[in-house]
């Protein structure tokens, strides 16, 4: 495979990766708004377990930015040349 055809591969799967997450987020962020009534005890371990899921969400997108970072500047500048020949 030639550099041109793996940059498109590349584009196309970052893609859907970014549509993914963008529907994940948005189908969780909706879900907040259409919950109904509970009637339900929430102890302090509870607390601290909605903390460590916070951290491990924090975290994993750090991560997530570290290993695709290459990819995103690349995306990015491609993006701003395209629109500065414009």
């Amino acid at each position: 495979m030639n550099t041109a055809a793996l940059k498109e591969r590349g584009g196309a799967v970052m893609q859907k990766f970014f549509r993914l997450v963008f529907l994940s987020v948005s189908a969780a962020f909706l879900g907040l708004f259409f919950v109904a009534e509970s009637y339900a005890y929430l102890d302090p371990g509870s607390g601290s377990h909605m903390l460590q899921i916070l951290t491990g969400i924090v975290f994993g997108v750090i991560f997530a930015l570290k290993i695709f970072w290459s990819r995103i500047k690349m995306a990015l500048k491609n993006f701003l040349l395209k629109s500065k020949k414009k």
